[in-house]
């Protein structure tokens, strides 16, 4: 399991990647097949071919997702921030 102090998030990102939510989901469901979702050390969100690794190593990979809807991609984006950020995901 990841370290979950380490791996964090400032909790002042949680608002700007969640605004990024509705637009990924509609990316991610005109595609076909899964695509690798990262979350950079700015709170941005980027995909790839699950075959491809990390394009940075400070970047947190979300997981692997084929059409997510936005509550399964919200429950896997609140897992990289602290508790404050992670309330606000309900």
């Amino acid at each position: 399991m990841r370290d979950k102090i380490v791996g964090m998030l400032d909790p002042r990102l949680w608002p700007h990647v969640v605004s990024q939510v509705d637009a990924v989901v509609g990316v991610l469901a005109d595609m076909t097949g899964a695509r690798t979702l990262w979350l950079d050390p700015y709170g941005r969100l980027w995909h790839a071919a699950p075959s491809h690794p990390a394009p940075h190593s400070h970047w947190r990979e979300v997981g692997t997702f084929a059409r997510p809807s936005k509550g399964e991609l919200r429950r896997a984006l609140v897992r990289w921030f602290a508790p404050q950020g992670a309330a606000q995901a309900a």
